[in-house]
């Protein structure tokens, strides 16, 4: 649900509060929306670019397995 904020997720707190190492796990998707600029590298995490706010619903979807 963070990707529905503005100030995006934050991998460290991801990472501590499943046990997974999310940028490993989801490094295709990552890559994949990283480099269409849909989603923006932060200090901590990730956010939604404008772009990415438009299609925010395909992008979660794929994250989530749908």
């Amino acid at each position: 649900m963070g990707f529905r904020k503005l100030s995006g997720i934050n991998v460290d707190e991801i990472n501590q509060k499943f046990g997974i190492d999310f940028n490993k796990k989801y490094s295709e998707i990552l890559d994949k929306y990283v480099k269409t600029e849909h989603l923006i590298k932060t200090e901590n995490g990730y956010a939604l670019s404008i772009s990415g706010l438009l299609l925010s619903n395909d992008i979660l979807s794929e994250f989530i397995g749908i």
